[in-house]
């Protein structure tokens, strides 16, 4: 089961980052850090996926199988 909550951290630490950014994209290692999390976090990893499913962030690549995604924009 999805952690709901650090789901929503990531899609909102993403937005405040993407904000801040002056190409609209974000690379999950500043999401990692922005929250205060290991970037080796599978909970993390899974957070980014699921909020990647439902559409709420859009992942342009991922770092190898367990890492995290880079070139993420908001819709």
């Amino acid at each position: 089961m999805p952690n709901e909550e650090l789901i929503q951290q990531v899609v909102m630490a993403t937005k405040q980052l993407a904000q801040e950014s002056l190409s609209g994209e974000v690379d999950g290692k500043a999401v990692a850090e922005r929250l205060g999390i290991d970037p080796e976090s599978a909970d993390l990893h899974y957070a980014f996926k699921f909020a990647e499913e439902r559409g709420r962030i859009r992942v342009g690549g991922w770092e190898g199988s367990m890492g995290l995604p880079y070139m993420i924009k908001v819709p």
